[in-house]
């Protein structure tokens, strides 16, 4: 059965009016207990986050930047995860689509990070003035790759696209498109 505590329209204002009691704890916002669906609300760095669980494991994390995108964002979370759709689905249905979604997920990662390293080997090959390959080891590549998009993320607070799957807390893999935006660290900020 479908839960909706909260309708999308409402999701920023709840964030910025509760966000010192979600900064600390996940609210539940909807559900379908059928399927074992959770959408959860939490603040981090003054930013709405919606998490979907799936029977308690969290299978899609996002965050909101501007209320404009907020009602957009929790409504393709409800229209995805708890319409009534779902309730004619087989159970091998749900996994062939959660397959897709993997599938999905996976060729974003793979397509947005060879693109940056196509960009990062031409800036090395610029400033460098030599053939890359000859010049750097795929290990310092993929160095240089990182080093790069966080600098950019945390120097800068730019939106950082590079699709990845990190582990939460729990232990629990979960896609990111932003990760940056979500990513704890142990070292300061390099300037």
């Amino acid at each position: 059965m479908k839960c909706i505590h909260l309708q999308p329209y409402e999701c920023w204002d709840y964030a910025k009016e509760h966000e010192e009691e979600l900064m600390g704890e996940e609210q539940e916002i909807a559900s379908e207990e059928e399927f074992g669906v959770q959408i959860c609300i939490h603040v981090q760095d003054n930013l709405p986050v919606f998490d979907v669980y799936v029977d308690d494991e969290i299978k899609y994390t996002t965050f909101v930047f501007s209320e404009e995108d907020c009602c957009d964002v929790v409504a393709d979370l409800y229209n995805d995860y708890l319409d009534d759709f779902l309730s004619t689905m087989t159970i091998k249905e749900i996994e062939e689509d959660e397959e897709e979604i993997a599938l999905q997920e996976e060729n974003a990662i793979e397509d947005q990070d060879t693109a940056i390293e196509c960009v990062v080997e031409d800036f090395l090959d610029t400033v460098c003035e030599g053939i890359v390959s000859t010049l750097f080891s795929a290990e310092d590549i993929e160095k240089i790759k990182d080093h790069f998009c966080e600098y950019i993320a945390r120097n800068f607070t730019k939106q950082v696209y590079r699709p990845m799957y990190l582990f939460n807390a729990n232990g629990d893999k979960i896609y990111a498109d932003y990760p940056y935006e979500i990513m704890e660290f142990d070292e300061p900020i390099c300037s």
